[in-house]
């Protein structure tokens, strides 16, 4: 071989071992840059599950104040439409204890004994096929 051929040579041979480095180079750049993509992979999966856990436990804390608020407005709900009831129910028998004392005290006078009260069905609650008028015992449906 000659000079000029061996120039050559080792002049290829150069440029082959310095893109030979550049391609070692670039090798461990990705090398490196994909061992930094799995641990941000493996620190976006922790959020996700953490933000699972958030957002979990956010709608329950939500659901539970909105179930919460609904219990409160039904109660209110119902106390406001029973308590009129309540009162009426409470006016009814405070007359009818007036009632029975008054019958008591006309017994006397007629000179007949008034029958007690106690233990014998209501005559105004209405049981199966009556309807409750808006005065007086229940009737017939």
């Amino acid at each position: 071989m000659t000079e000029a051929a061996d120039e050559k040579l080792y002049g290829l041979i150069e440029i082959a071992e310095r893109q030979q480095a550049t391609a070692q180079t670039v090798l461990d750049g990705l090398a490196t840059e994909r061992t930094a993509l799995g641990q941000d992979r493996e620190e976006l999966r922790n959020e996700i599950n953490l933000l699972n856990q958030d957002i979990r436990s956010a709608v329950l804390e939500a659901v539970s104040e909105s179930m919460a608020r609904a219990a409160e407005a039904s109660i209110a709900a119902v106390k406001e439409t029973t308590e009129p009831l309540l009162s009426m129910v409470t006016g009814v028998s405070a007359q009818a204890t007036q009632a029975e004392a008054a019958l008591r005290t006309v017994t006397p006078i007629r000179g007949r004994a008034v029958p007690s009260l106690e233990g014998r069905p209501n005559p105004l609650k209405c049981g199966p096929g009556l309807k409750s008028g808006p005065s007086g015992p229940p009737r017939r449906a």
